[in-house]
């Protein structure tokens, strides 16, 4: 299984569950570069372990995140990390037929203009105003079919593509 990250550049990262538990287990936190074209971030994601508030004597884990944003990481400080993830994250499309651009409160593609080619609008029948709309509709089709096209290891895409599929459906509303 997968848990879905999303960045503000609009895109996500997809983290294998069990490399998170472990690095929970070993008390380290995961750190993920987000780099697509639109931007790039850098987020640690992590848990600590608390008393769970609902069932006495019982725990439970806390999760966290955070950015990284103008730090120089040492030796040191690298080591609170169980994994480094670096990615231009998977794009997910809109409506426009264009990749999602920023994240915030939604993904939406703030780039793409509604043109006229030859007399005609780019999409087909549709007005300046629906295609300002179609910025903010997500292409989950488009973007679920386009998971095998981004960067991580083809094998590990090949042998849980259906998987990954599954885990960013979720997120894309």
């Amino acid at each position: 299984m997968f848990i879905p990250e999303v960045f503000e550049n609009g895109r996500v990262v997809l983290i294998k569950e069990e490399d998170f538990q472990k690095a929970i287990e070993n008390g380290q936190e995961i750190l993920v570069f987000c780099g697509g074209w639109s931007g790039g971030y850098a987020h640690a994601f992590g848990a600590t372990k608390e008393d769970d508030l609902y069932e006495e004597g019982k725990e439970c884990w806390q999760c966290y995140s955070y950015e990284l944003k103008d730090k120089v990481l040492t030796p040191d400080d690298m080591k609170k990390f169980y994994k480094i993830i670096v990615t231009d994250g998977i794009k997910v499309y809109m409506k426009t037929g264009e990749p999602a651009n920023q994240h915030f409160g939604g993904f939406i593609d703030w780039d793409s203009e509604y043109r006229m080619y030859d007399g005609r609008p780019r999409i087909a029948g549709v007005s300046p105003e629906e295609y300002v709309e179609l910025r903010k509709k997500i292409d989950k089709d488009l973007t679920l079919n386009s998971i095998g096209d981004w960067h991580y290891d083809w094998d590990d895409v090949k042998n849980h593509l259906e998987e990954m599929k599954k885990d960013i459906s979720g997120i894309l509303y």
